[in-house]
Order: structure tokens, then sequence, then C-alpha cells
């Protein structure tokens, strides 16, 4: 079966030209699915209370990977399959109050980007797809506090 988006966690689709958008993603009309399937470059825009928590080393994506499947999370989870990078999309709990950002430290220990709103997430790059999902439950869950954010200069990763 061909995979056609995810109604739950994306709020639209945008045409991108590599890994940025080329369209506004702020208060416009976003296509559909269908609608971006001729372009070499798409990504999509995350639904209001959706987050993207994203790992951009082999090693960080495989300790996440490791964690998803001895906890039963339930997230959506995009791999590149060029690098093994990892981008997991998560409902915002409401006890969530963190800012968006690049190299946050989690409470697990890892270190992640952080991106919600009205972020661009590249589905297919110059013609390569990066769906569908490496994973994709039926819900999704709110983001579990041990990939919470913490405010620390402790080198968490390395204990």
């Amino acid at each position: 079966m061909e995979w056609k988006g995810n109604d739950i966690a994306f709020k639209g689709y945008v045409i991108g030209k590599g890994k940025q958008a080329i369209m506004k993603v702020k208060n416009v009309q976003l296509l559909s699915w269908d609608a971006v399937q001729r372009y070499r470059s798409f990504g999509t825009i995350l639904n209001q209370y959706f987050v993207d928590i994203s790992f951009d080393t082999n090693e960080r994506s495989q300790k996440f990977w490791d964690m998803a499947e001895k906890n039963n999370w339930k997230c959506l989870i995009f791999e590149n399959l060029e690098n093994g990078h990892i981008h997991s999309i998560w409902r915002i709990p409401n006890n969530w109050k963190f800012k968006d950002g690049r190299d946050k430290k989690l409470a697990v220990g890892l270190i992640a980007d952080i991106h919600s709103g009205s972020t661009y997430i590249p589905l297919r790059v110059d013609g390569v797809d990066r769906f569908p999902p490496s994973f994709e439950p039926d819900d999704i869950d709110e983001v579990p506090v041990e990939l919470f954010p913490v405010n620390t200069t402790i080198d968490l990763e390395g204990l």
C-alpha cells in the first residue's frame, strides 16, 4: 500500500528546494499530498499540538530507537536512509514549557533538535524520499518525560 501522508500530525505539505521550503508556511493554504508528489523536494508542516524531536547522529538515533522499542513509545518516526538520522513526531503534553532549538539536552542524556509550530520537515529532498515512516502507530503518544529538555551543564550524554 502506498503511503499518503499523515493527517493526524501534519497540517499539509509545501514545495521545497533541497531541505528548505520555498513556499510560505505560516497562515497560508497548504498543499495536499497528491499535489506535491511531482516535485523533487517537498515537506510537511506539523499540526499545532505536535513537536518534532530529531537526532542528528547515527549513535543518538540508534539509542533513541532502542529506547523507543523497549518503552513501546508510539510516535511517528522518519529515518533518513542516507545517514540514519531520525525525526520523531509526538503530541505536545499540557506540561510542555520548552522552546524550540538545536542541540537541546534531554533528560535521558541524548542531544536533540526540537521543532514545533510551523516547522518545515523535509519528506523528499532532491528526488530522495524520506518516507514512508519507519514506524507509524495508529495514534501518537505525548512526549515522554525522558525526552523533556533539561537545563544543565553536566555532560549527560557521557553518563
